[in-house]
């Protein structure tokens, strides 16, 4: 019967991250079965491991909405970080009430990868700093249709803010 299938939504599955503070193994379980919900995090989860390791558990940080609107995340990295979650909320801003699954999946999704630049230990030095960007790198690069994925989302990025600088350009002229 139809009522005997059950799955969490993607904002079920946030809560759970956040609020439940569940084991590296039960995240691990919880990827295997929502890997087709969340394919490009849940779905490379074991890619992911063998790159990041531990970092994979980032995401309950993110769920918990620690990067959403943190302006102190643009004095943490020389990364455009905050200039790239600025444009995710904008982008997916109309989407606030409503949102379809595929949408949140990929906000979610770009917001686990750009993150992944932000140093996982604050005030550690620059070589560990260079170690993470490594490993985002490989990440990248290891997998081509991954890489075109986020950096379509870099490119739409690039675009908004070339036409926000054009109108705040357009205020010389007034």
């Amino acid at each position: 019967a139809p009522a005997d299938q059950y799955r969490l939504s993607l904002h079920g599955i946030l809560y759970c991250l956040d609020v439940l503070d569940l084991s590296d193994k039960q995240i691990d379980i919880m990827a295997t079965k929502y890997s087709e919900i969340l394919p490009m995090v849940f779905g490379k989860w074991d890619y992911l491991k063998g790159i990041i390791g531990k970092g994979v558990y980032r995401l309950k940080i993110l769920a918990g909405g620690l990067f959403m609107d943190n302006i102190q995340i643009s004095s943490i990295t020389k990364f455009p970080i905050y200039e790239l979650m600025t444009y995710l909320n904008v982008k997916y801003q109309n989407n606030f009430e409503q949102i379809n699954e595929e949408d949140l999946a990929n906000q979610i999704s770009y917001w686990f990868y750009t993150t992944l630049l932000v140093p996982s230990k604050l005030g550690r030095t620059k070589q560990r700093s260079s170690f993470e960007v490594r490993q985002w790198k490989k990440i990248l690069s290891s997998d081509i249709d991954l890489k075109r994925w986020y950096y379509r989302f870099v490119n739409d990025a690039i675009k908004f803010y070339t036409n926000r600088f054009k109108s705040i350009k357009k205020l010389e002229s007034i």
